[in-house]
């Protein structure tokens, strides 16, 4: 079973990682 707070720290990890790709990629169009 997942404990709460590391599927809450993963969810947050992968959150900002995909945001730092969306505004890497932002400026290029």
């Amino acid at each position: 079973m997942l404990h709460p707070e590391n599927f809450f720290q993963v969810v947050k990890i992968n959150y900002e990682h995909d945001l730092f790709h969306f505004v890497m990629i932002l400026p290029k169009e």
